[in-house]
């Protein structure tokens, strides 16, 4: 079913992946950061290069706050804005970026301004882990984030 769904997919256009970050390419521990979750990087990689996917970011930060180190919290943008602080979502940007992962639109996918209005990011296949039935890996400390290992046998072995 999973590699008849590519082929479909693959005559009508591209395949686009809409990723969350916070607790799913990264623990959740919004404003900060998390740790990179256990073979995202390797598995959206393999994504892009094998499947052919291009990748949205489909998230929840925003430009509106930056990430105060100092107090832990955020703050507005024009306050972090004068203390040179980055924004939530451009801390999440760069961290594709750091790990070698083109972005080929943020909360938004290529174009699709030209056909819809609608604020809903459009992709093919969604990884998020606020979805029903996503398999996670939870943490000593707390945090969790999305089971790449599952993520990689239902798109590669069809499980």
């Amino acid at each position: 079913m999973v590699l008849e769904t590519f082929k479909v997919e693959k005559r009508m256009g591209r395949l686009i992946l809409g990723l969350d970050f916070d607790g799913t390419v990264v623990t959740h521990r919004f404003p900060e950061i998390g740790q990179d979750a256990p073979d995202a990087v390797r598995v959206i990689k393999r994504l892009i290069e094998e499947k052919g996917f291009i990748v949205v970011l489909n998230t929840m930060r925003s430009n509106s706050a930056c990430y105060n180190p100092e107090t832990g919290k955020t703050i507005p943008y024009s306050i972090g804005k004068l203390k040179g602080l980055p924004t939530v979502l451009e801390d999440a940007i760069k961290w594709f970026e750091r790990n070698g992962i083109k972005l080929s639109g943020v909360n938004s996918s290529p174009g699709q301004k030209s056909w819809t209005t609608s604020p809903k990011v459009y992709a093919t296949h969604y990884i998020d882990d606020a979805a029903v039935g996503t398999p996670l890996l939870h943490f000593a400390n707390g945090e969790h984030c999305v089971d790449w290992k599952w993520i990689e046998d239902y798109f590669f072995k069809g499980k």
